[in-house]
């Protein structure tokens, strides 16, 4: 998993949940921490990524939950949203997805 990965997830869809969001991330940091050297700049950059990602995650669960519960994925409740994540940093995008064509 990386963050191009990610972004290629959200672009198509592919979430279903806040959670499988949240899961990635983790991911992304644990395997950096698992396959790097512990002194090594990776290891190091992912335990940052980790801790300040896991704030920044807390910090938009509901707006994010809110968001999957928009685009009918995952609990929670309605309201117009998407969220989107990039190199580590999230932000807030106030218009709705446009639907995907042929999706009725």
């Amino acid at each position: 998993m990386c963050f191009g990965a990610m972004r290629a997830k959200l672009a198509r869809g592919a979430y279903d949940s806040w959670a499988a969001l949240v899961r990635d991330v983790q991911l992304i940091a644990s395997n950096a921490m698992r396959y790097n050297r512990r002194r090594s700049r990776v290891h190091r950059q992912a335990l940052v990524l980790l801790r300040a990602g896991k704030k920044l995650l807390a910090e938009a669960e509901l707006e994010g939950r809110k968001a999957f519960a928009a685009l009918g994925k995952g609990p929670g409740l309605l309201c117009p949203g998407a969220v989107r994540l990039e190199a580590g940093e999230l932000s807030r995008r106030a218009e709705p997805r446009p639907p995907e064509p042929g999706s009725g």
